[in-house]
């Protein structure tokens, strides 16, 4: 009885064993086609920019070299807006 159990245990140890590597292995190609797609596009700056024209947001801003007071004062901007909380 005690070899049965033992033997239950080394099979479920085994699946969870393989389960576990088939997960990651399966996350690991996701990664590495989301690395492909931000390689292909330039860079994950540029990636980005092109999510965000897509949503209509100008990226000229990005380029720009802002002070803490100029954030500060688009922050204030948006609270007054109601656009942050």
């Amino acid at each position: 009885m005690l070899r049965e159990f033992v033997q239950l245990i080394d099979e479920a140890v085994d699946e969870g064993f393989e389960r576990g590597l088939n997960l990651f292995m399966e996350g690991l190609e996701e990664d590495l086609a989301k690395d492909e797609v931000i390689t292909e596009s330039g860079s994950f700056d540029a990636y980005v920019a092109v999510m965000m024209e897509r949503d209509g947001i100008p990226v000229e801003i990005l380029e720009e070299n802002i002070d803490e007071t100029k954030l500060d004062a688009a922050l204030k901007e948006l609270k007054k807006e109601g656009i942050l909380g």
